[in-house]
């Protein structure tokens, strides 16, 4: 798991030059799955 900005900025432009798809950190592949935001984060 990426701990540092520069370690997460290196997965979205590694992404972006694989899939062509800018900004991205990562996909979810076809399964239904419920995303739940954080307590207390409004709605």
């Amino acid at each position: 798991v990426p701990k540092t900005q520069s370690e997460w900025k290196e997965i979205a432009i590694e992404f972006d030059q694989k899939w062509n798809f800018p900004h991205c950190l990562g996909a979810l592949d076809g399964k239904h799955m419920n995303i739940r935001p954080p307590p207390s984060s409004g709605s």
